[in-house]
């Protein structure tokens, strides 16, 4: 098999496990909470406090979806909205102590995660697929630019091969942030555009 077949498989098999367990959080503070939800908390936790706009920008989300991740949070008692003393026009998203206590638990489920990982690996596995992770993240920083936005693509849902009636999951990639749609979502090439 080739390596880019075996590099699909894999993406594919992924794919698969995040839409199956990644896309929203069950049980403690993080009780249906999508990925949305946890990037923002994370950030204004990391933070100690965000104007709205500063976090959307930060995290490549639209207004209006922000708007209600923020609301969301706030309604669990995650964040509060407080005056900005550098701008009395914005209001700042910061962290509540329970905000606080959901990163932390957020954090101690990623910790769990990244020990199943790293412990199907043998120990000089381990550093080379951290190394292998860390240049591919690299990559996609680095040339982000030359990436269609995938957010912006037309959509063209098409049936995966190996998966006969379910449409085929895609990332749907954006500079600082990727996601899985449910929709396989592809830019024509820009020559078949006219």
């Amino acid at each position: 098999m080739a390596d880019e077949d075996r590099l699909d498989e894999l993406f594919h098999r992924y794919a698969d496990l995040s839409m199956k367990y990644g896309n929203s959080f069950k049980g403690g503070m993080l009780d249906g909470l999508g990925i949305q939800d946890i990037a923002l908390l994370a950030y204004v936790v990391k933070s100690g406090g965000s104007a709205l706009g500063e976090a959307g920008q930060a995290l490549g989300l639209q207004p209006s979806t922000l708007t209600g991740v923020a609301d969301r949070l706030e309604s669990r008692g995650l964040v509060a909205r407080e005056p900005n003393p550098a701008d009395r026009r914005s209001r700042l998203l910061v962290p509540t102590d329970r905000g606080r206590a959901a990163q932390e638990e957020h954090l101690a489920r990623e910790r769990k995660l990244f020990s199943v990982i790293l412990g199907a690996l043998p120990g000089p596995g381990r550093g080379a697929f951290i190394d292998a992770a860390e240049r591919i993240l690299d990559a996609l920083e680095r040339d982000a630019a030359a990436i269609e936005p995938l957010h912006a693509a037309p959509v063209v849902a098409r049936s995966d091969p190996r998966r006969p009636g379910q449409p085929q999951v895609a990332v749907q990639y954006r500079p600082d942030v990727v996601t899985f749609a449910g929709v396989f979502r592809r830019a024509p090439p820009r020559d078949a555009l006219g």
